[in-house]
């Protein structure tokens, strides 16, 4: 991929954007051959096609620098989302655990971004473009943007939204310390409290809002629109009906696979409702 690339930058007079994919670092975590073999450990796997990840980035930088174009251009290093290996996780990432939403994002212009800083007040993928464009020079004032420039300082309680493109996903939003998640296929929504509990074993069911919101769509700002759970086999019908299934807890126990993918263990703590 590298080389093709850099061949069609380095013909370009004039400004260009350039977007290369990874996806090694996801399940099944496969390498090419010349670069290392399955260890038949899952995490030790990730960890390898991580190290891939890592090289893969090196050499871009390396041609770019070769090529003579590296100061005048900003390079935008991003993941899409983390991994969790959590038993209770079962080893994916449509568990939305703290390690899963959380991503790296690195940027770099020499003489634009200062090198080393760190930002640690709240960003979102949401922010990507605003950012960039307002590094080059854009005024967004009117731009309309749902994010916003990550380099300017933010609100440490500023509400940052998490979803996934697979059907009935869970989906919710962090602010501050307090982390909510909606489940679509069971109607319900859990909170945590990520002072208190970091590591996210202490689910509490949100009975009271879930009686004052007429829709689980203010949660997410009307992201939701029509959501079905309907199953697709019994086992599946059995678990949606009577709420025997829930937010994933500790520890987990048997689980039932809905249509959505996910395996779902069975709630500890009393439902929100049952459908």
């Amino acid at each position: 991929m590298i080389d093709p690339a850099m061949q069609w930058a380095n013909r370009k007079d004039q400004p260009l954007l350039l977007m290369m994919i990874t996806s090694v670092a996801d399940d099944p975590f496969e390498l090419p051959a010349w670069y290392g073999q399955s260890t038949g450990d899952p995490y030790e796997d990730y960890l390898q096609a991580v190290r891939y990840t890592d090289d893969f980035v090196r050499e871009v930088d390396t041609r770019l620098r070769a090529h003579g174009i590296a100061d005048n251009t900003i390079l935008c290093v991003l993941g899409d989302h983390g991994e969790s290996f959590r038993a209770d996780s079962r080893r994916g990432r449509w568990v939305p655990y703290e390690e899963v939403i959380r991503i790296p994002w690195v940027l770099r212009w020499p003489g634009h971004v200062e090198a080393g800083r760190r930002i640690d007040w709240p960003c979102s993928q949401m922010d990507v473009t605003p950012t960039l464009l307002t590094l080059l020079g854009f005024d967004l004032s009117r731009a309309g943007y749902d994010g916003r420039d990550a380099l300017t300082p933010a609100s440490t309680d500023r509400r940052l939204y998490f979803s996934s493109w697979f059907d009935q996903s869970p989906l919710g939003f962090v602010q501050g310390n307090r982390k909510v998640v909606y489940w679509p296929y069971l109607d319900q929504v859990g909170e945590y409290d990520l002072q208190a509990d970091p590591d996210e074993r202490k689910l509490r069911p949100l009975e009271g809002e879930k009686k004052t919101q007429p829709s689980p769509t203010s949660i997410s700002g009307g992201w939701i629109r029509g959501c079905s759970s309907t199953p697709t086999d019994s086992a599946s019908a059995s678990c949606s009906t009577t709420g025997t299934c829930s937010l994933p807890v500790d520890p987990p126990g048997p689980t039932t696979n809905h249509r959505c993918g996910i395996d779902c263990p069975p709630v500890s703590v009393a439902p929100v409702s049952n459908r």
